[in-house]
């Protein structure tokens, strides 16, 4: 046997060294191969392979977000009703305590105009009252109702012009009212007083409003709320010069609103929803707030198996603003303590039957000039200005 040459050690010697470096690093070369082969060892830095996604775990996936979305949206009903069950007592004492008026028969009777609108597909009841998103509402029930195809093709002009086009409790029979009464789902939306009457004074009447239809508002009653608060004689020629400049106070409307004498007739926009929506004759079986409006309304389209109507955002309407706090402190400031006892009494059973107050602690100047008692009212101490 021939002994291996100086040169075939030395090539054998590389070989093995070749090797041990390959295999420190992870790589092995196979012999009789003409491939590297990567192989992992305990040196290796190649990271794991997650294993491959196949079909049973996209369906596996699929069953998980499937459970937790239901589970959410139970979750969601759960505490919307838990809500609704609290506000459905406070205005069931609030009926018992403070109301006063002679029972309203519905039935017999209806309401008063337009001011219930029905669904007969999604079994809805609704009372709208100005000035608490009920523009988005009618374009809802216009999409319910087939006259439009999305919320989106229903401009504000046109939202508060088709009350024609759907259908009103007033104008139906007694025995269709009766079962409406009993199998529909009935609701309504309510706001805090102060903040309502104030946007109805932003969007309808102040000098800066960009409302479409603004001067003829300040023209039939802006004008009018004017010559009553400065005792102008809107026949007097000199009178008649001083209101060339519309600059109507808000501090004049709150009084003109808190006079019950006054002889200008009352809008609905400033309307008491009490009075409006006969919320002590009709058991609601939803009470939104405006304060949490979009919570309520996705409660009720969810309650009415609607699934392919959103309701409109906010932006979609007039907003004015009107529920912000620094907003409202502005205003209401200026407003005269007597002026402002006027209000309260005005929306007493508002406040009583929705769970609002018109108090909260003395040091907010927005309240500074309603801390004082009124005919010893009472009111609940523990609701906050938006509950």
């Amino acid at each position: 046997m021939r002994m291996a040459t100086s040169s075939q050690r030395t090539g054998l010697l590389v070989f093995l060294l070749v090797v041990i470096f390959m295999a420190g690093v992870g790589v092995y070369i196979m012999p009789y191969s003409d491939t590297a082969v990567v192989v992992e060892t305990q040196y290796s830095k190649t990271p794991k392979l997650k294993p491959p996604v196949t079909s049973s775990n996209k369906v596996k996936t699929s069953i998980n977000d499937e459970t937790n979305e239901h589970d959410e949206e139970q979750n969601f009903m759960d505490a919307q009703e838990r809500r609704q069950e609290n506000r459905r007592a406070i205005l069931s004492e609030g009926c018992r305590k403070f109301y006063n008026g002679p029972p309203r028969d519905v039935i017999a009777n209806g309401i008063d105009k337009n001011t219930l609108i029905v669904d007969d597909e999604h079994k809805l009841l609704y009372c709208f009252v100005p000035k608490i998103a009920c523009t988005n509402w009618k374009r809802v029930f216009l999409v319910l109702g087939g006259i439009y195809k999305s919320t989106n093709d229903v401009s504000q002009y046109l939202a508060n012009r088709s009350m024609r086009k759907l259908k009103t409790f007033r104008n139906l029979q007694k025995d269709e009212r009766t079962r409406i009464l009993n199998t529909y789902t009935k609701f309504i939306f309510v706001r805090h007083p102060f903040s309502r009457l104030l946007s109805a004074f932003k969007n309808k009447l102040s000098p800066d409003s960009s409302f479409e239809r603004a001067q003829y508002w300040r023209n039939t009653i802006g004008t009018q709320i004017m010559y009553k608060n400065r005792r102008l004689n809107p026949l007097n020629r000199t009178s008649l010069l001083d209101l060339k400049h519309y600059d109507l106070r808000f501090e004049e409307f709150v009084r003109h609103v808190g006079n019950p004498s006054h002889p200008l007739p009352q809008n609905k926009h400033w309307k008491e929803i009490s009075e409006r929506c006969y919320p002590c004759d009709i058991n609601y079986d939803v009470i939104g707030k405006f304060e949490t409006l979009n919570e309520d309304a996705r409660y009720i389209l969810k309650l009415a198996k609607v699934h392919d109507v959103e309701f409109p955002k906010p932006d979609a309407s007039s907003p004015t603003n009107s529920s912000n706090l620094t907003t409202l402190e502005a205003y209401y400031e200026q407003v005269p303590k007597q002026d402002m006892q006027n209000l309260i009494r005005r929306y007493r059973l508002d406040f009583e039957l929705f769970g609002y107050s018109p108090h909260t602690q003395d040091s907010d100047p927005f309240y500074r000039n309603t801390t004082t008692d009124t005919e010893n009212m009472s009111w609940t101490d523990d609701i906050s200005l938006y509950p």
